[in-house]
C-alpha cells in the first residue's frame, strides 16, 4: 500500500513526459514539412487540415511513447501493417485543383457575362465586375478580377478579360485569363495572365 503514491507519481510524471515529448515532436514536424514545402504547405492545404494532421501526429506519439516495450514495437508493426493496408491513389494535387475550380469559376462567369449582354444589348457586357461565386479555398489561392473592354472609346463594353492569378504563384498555382473568345490563356509567372500567353490545348 506504500508503494502506490510512488507508482501513481511516477505514471503521471510518465505520461507528462510523453506529452512533452509528442507535442514538441509533433511541432517540429509540422515545421519541417512546412519549411520543406517553402512555406506553401499550410497554403495550399489550409490551416484546418495542417492542424488536423498535426493532431494526428501528436496522438501517435503520445501513444507510441506511453507505452512501453515491447508495447511500442507491436505498435510499430500495426502502424506499419495499417500504412501497407492502405491502397496508393494518385491524387490530384490542391493546386492543380484549385486551378480547376479558377476555370471553372471564370467559366461560370463568362455564362453570367453572356445573359448580361443578351439582357441588355444596347450597353453590351457589364462595365464593373459581376459577382464571382468562388469556393473558400479558390479565394484563398487566387485573386479574381474581370476587366471590361471596348473597342473604340464611348461603345458600348463589346468585349472583358476574366483574370485569376495566384496569391502565391511560387507555391505551383498557374495564372489563368479568358476572353469572350473561351480560350484559357495561362502562365507560370507572377503576374496576371494575357492574351499574348499560351492557350490551354493550344498548340503554342
Amino acid at each position: 500500500m506504500s508503494n502506490e503514491p510512488k507508482n501513481q507519481t511516477k505514471r503521471s510524471q510518465h505520461w507528462l513526459r510523453s506529452c512533452v515529448i509528442a507535442t514538441s515532436g509533433a511541432l517540429f514536424i509540422a515545421a519541417f514539412v512546412q519549411i520543406r514545402s517553402h512555406f506553401c504547405w499550410v497554403y495550399l492545404y489550409g490551416w484546418g487540415l495542417a492542424a488536423f494532421l498535426t493532431a494526428l501526429i501528436w496522438i501517435w506519439l503520445f501513444i507510441f511513447f506511453v507505452l512501453r516495450w515491447p508495447g511500442r514495437a507491436t505498435f510499430l508493426i500495426v502502424t506499419a501493417l495499417a500504412a501497407l493496408a492502405v491502397p496508393h491513389i494518385d491524387g490530384v494535387g490542391p493546386q492543380v485543383m484549385a486551378g480547376l475550380r479558377a476555370i471553372g469559376v471564370l467559366r461560370q462567369t463568362q455564362d453570367v457575362l453572356a445573359a448580361y449582354k443578351n439582357q441588355h444589348p444596347a450597353e453590351g457586357f457589364p462595365a464593373t465586375a459581376p459577382v464571382m461565386n468562388a469556393p473558400p479555398f479558390v479565394q484563398r489561392m487566387y485573386r479574381l478580377a474581370y476587366t471590361p473592354v471596348r473597342s473604340h472609346p464611348g461603345l458600348p463594353v463589346d468585349d472583358y478579360l476574366l483574370t485569376a492569378q495566384p496569391t502565391r504563384c511560387e507555391c505551383g498555382p498557374l495564372s489563368f485569363a479568358i476572353s469572350r473568345d473561351g480560350k484559357i490563356h495561362f502562365t507560370t509567372e507572377d503576374r496576371r495572365a494575357t492574351l499574348d500567353d499560351k492557350i490551354i490545348g493550344g498548340d503554342e
